[in-house]
């Protein structure tokens, strides 16, 4: 399980990519753990669609377990991410 806390903007989008990348390289699936972030920009939504992307590529899932207010806003707002699971 991944878990993820504070902003997720530019300045931690290289980080979130290299974990994601890294868990899609093993080709399992992938629990996200997202409680704890408190800011999401576009950038941060692009590493999620990417990220779920890539894990399912490898014949994955990226299952987003728990999702913050300021998530879960800007996921409705997106229209959702392609490949990306949720747990309510």
């Amino acid at each position: 399980m991944l878990r993820l806390a504070g902003r997720m903007g530019s300045a931690a989008e290289e980080a979130c990519r290299r974990a994601l990348a890294d868990a899609a390289s093993q080709g399992s699936d992938v629990r996200l753990d997202l409680a704890d972030v408190d800011y999401v920009s576009s950038a941060g939504l692009a590493v999620l669609r990417d990220g779920a992307a890539a894990i399912h590529a490898a014949n994955g899932t990226l299952t987003l377990i728990r999702a913050s207010e300021p998530l879960a806003a800007a996921l409705k707002l997106a229209g959702g991410i392609p490949f990306l699971s949720e747990l309510r």
